[in-house]
């Protein structure tokens, strides 16, 4: 699609190549973006798809469910070279149902990344939104970070536990 617009397309290390922008939008990224990227918007944001701080890193839905979390959420952040650091401008939660799964989770957590997505647009269009610091504990879930035991169902574990880990 880009190269067919004249835009340059590529590895994101030819960042300082790309053309500048008003605002940059990582969506479902799985790649720190380089500092370089980030320099050529005036305003970056991520989509998370979990509370930040409390769920920074990776398959924040997923750990939620498994920590035995009652409520989950997601957040548009500003992109800084901290990763999952930056001001919050938009966030929702919502309470879980007790049979949540993984897979129902991510899908409620994408449906309000839409519509929070939409509000965040609303804001930039009247003028800009209204970062606030994130507050409360934080916490971060590496790439390489897995489950006790592989996720392997220890039977000495309470009903609610075992519960937890199968749907997360």
């Amino acid at each position: 699609w880009a190269r067919g617009r004249a835009l340059p397309a590529g590895p994101l290390a030819q960042a300082a190549s790309l053309p500048e922008a008003d605002c940059l939008f990582s969506v479902a990224n799985l790649r720190v973006l380089p500092p370089a990227l980030l320099r050529r918007a005036r305003q970056a944001f991520n989509f998370h798809d979990g509370p930040l701080p409390r769920y920074a890193g990776l398959h924040a839905p997923h750990w939620a469910l498994i920590c035995g979390e009652t409520r989950h959420g997601v957040t548009w952040h500003e992109m800084t070279e901290a990763v999952d650091r930056g001001r919050i401008a938009r966030q929702q939660l919502f309470d879980l149902a007790p049979d949540e799964t993984a897979q129902s989770l991510n899908a409620r957590c994408y449906e309000a990344g839409f519509t929070t997505f939409l509000a965040l647009m609303d804001d930039l269009a009247a003028g800009g939104a209204v970062l606030a610091p994130q507050r409360g504990p934080a916490s971060g879930f590496g790439r390489h970070l897995r489950p006790p035991a592989l996720a392997t169902l220890d039977w000495s574990w309470r009903a609610p536990q075992l519960c937890a880990l199968v749907r997360g």
